[in-house]
């Protein structure tokens, strides 16, 4: 079965405000479910998952959310909701890849690149950008050989490599599109300081319909890197995974054992679809 990706944010217990200033910013977003630690937005035709995590991880430019605006009276809309207490990382103009394109990282320190695009070249409003920079910078092309050669079915949509009339080193990956499954992912390098690495603060959530996808997932997305609890491991790169069966969502909907299923969840590493389905049938002591 094809694989979807989706995107969650780490909130310091800013969840409400930011799905508030999302649905502000972007005309066809809305909440699609709230169940206080989480929310999940939809925001055109992308999910989007905040969580209220604490004060531990904040989301940073090494993940931004690439979103496709159709209209220049949106697009400003957006710009204008998302720079207020914001940061302007690059200025709204017109470029060579785009009518209108600006980087800014809004308040809370989630990065957004918003594109008028000059036409439609990505399959959803909104794709995961993975930029590898500082530790990891150059290393953009070994990370897309890796991904394509773990999750499947999968392939290149496009590349393009700096030249030496670019102000970055020559063979970096410029830009890269490739489709995971049912989803596009983002990937460049920068050898520019940006202060930013890969961390919890934006992670992907990989949606896996069995046990099986689970199991080989949770092991061939962490070689080289790391497992950790709740479903969550970092790949080599440092890239954030949360492993996640698509049958957890309907275990949460059910909000008499939706609280079993979160303490079943909280005491695994791996993710076991039977271990939490056992947990939301099981009677109380």
């Amino acid at each position: 079965m094809n694989q979807e990706i989706s995107t969650c944010i780490w909130c310091n217990h800013t969840a409400h405000a930011m799905a508030q200033l999302y649905t502000t910013a972007f005309p066809h977003a809305s909440v699609v479910q709230d169940s206080g630690i989480t929310i999940n937005m939809l925001i055109g035709d992308t999910h989007l998952l905040l969580l209220n995590g604490g004060p531990h991880f904040s989301p940073n430019a090494s993940l931004s959310l690439f979103t496709i605006i159709k209209g220049e009276e949106e697009l400003q809309k957006a710009w204008q909701a998302l720079t207020d207490g914001g940061r302007i990382m690059m200025p709204l103009d017109k470029y060579p890849w785009s009518l209108q394109y600006g980087w800014v990282e809004d308040k809370y320190g989630v990065s957004w690149q918003l594109s008028l695009p000059m036409e439609d070249a990505l399959p959803k409003t909104i794709t995961p950008c993975l930029m590898f920079s500082g530790p990891n910078a150059g290393k953009a092309a070994e990370a897309i050989d890796f991904y394509l050669s773990v999750i499947k079915p999968s392939h290149i949509k496009l590349i393009d490599h700096y030249s030496e009339t670019d102000a970055d080193v020559k063979g970096y990956i410029k830009h890269a599109q490739l489709m995971l499954g049912e989803t596009c992912l983002i990937a460049m390098d920068s050898s520019n300081e940006q202060g930013a690495t890969f961390s919890e603060g934006m992670s992907l959530i990989l949606h896996c319909h069995t046990q099986e996808e689970i199991d080989g997932y949770w092991e061939k997305l962490a070689a080289g890197g790391s497992h950790a609890m709740c479903g969550w491991l970092k790949d080599k790169f440092g890239v954030s995974w949360q492993i996640v069966p698509t049958a957890l969502s309907k275990l949460l909907q059910n909000s008499a054992s939706a609280h079993k299923v979160m303490q079943a969840l909280m005491q695994m590493k791996k993710l076991v679809i039977a271990d939490l389905e056992a947990a939301a049938n099981s009677q109380p002591s």
